[in-house]
């Protein structure tokens, strides 16, 4: 499905997918993205996942190759209060996220050892949210 003003938000079962604009590599795009945790920041998760077609035997290959899926590494991405979505590209650029408690949020990711998971990420901002303005 490729996102259009018709369509801004998907529910299914305990999926949300979200219409969002970003910037990837200096390129801006807009899709469909995983909502992960809403807040004054809210988390997002894009999934990706190729497709592979078959592709017939060759000379001296004994059978054709079938068409597969490919699965790379999420990517996940934080929408400010300012409504700009940044890339959440390593465990430094995610510090700079919460700009209000920036200190204590270094101090969590040293300490829970956070990585860039959509579990530790999902930890990380329960902890961000228990720690009020």
């Amino acid at each position: 499905i490729q996102p259009n003003d018709l369509i801004l938000r998907i529910e299914l079962d305990v999926h949300t997918l979200v219409v969002n604009a970003y910037e990837l590599d200096g390129n801006k795009q807009r899709g469909f993205l995983f909502l992960l945790d809403s807040g004054d920041i809210t988390l997002f998760q894009k999934r990706n996942i190729s497709f592979k077609e078959w592709r017939p035997a060759k000379a001296m290959e004994s059978a054709p190759s079938p068409a597969t899926f490919k699965s790379s590494p999420d990517q996940y991405f934080a929408r400010l209060t300012n409504g700009t979505t940044v890339y959440l590209n390593s465990i430094k650029s995610l510090a700079s996220v919460f700009p209000n408690h920036q200190n204590a949020i270094n101090t969590f990711i040293k300490k829970e050892k956070i990585k860039l998971k959509k579990e530790d990420l999902l930890t990380l901002f329960a902890y961000y949210r228990s720690q009020g303005d």
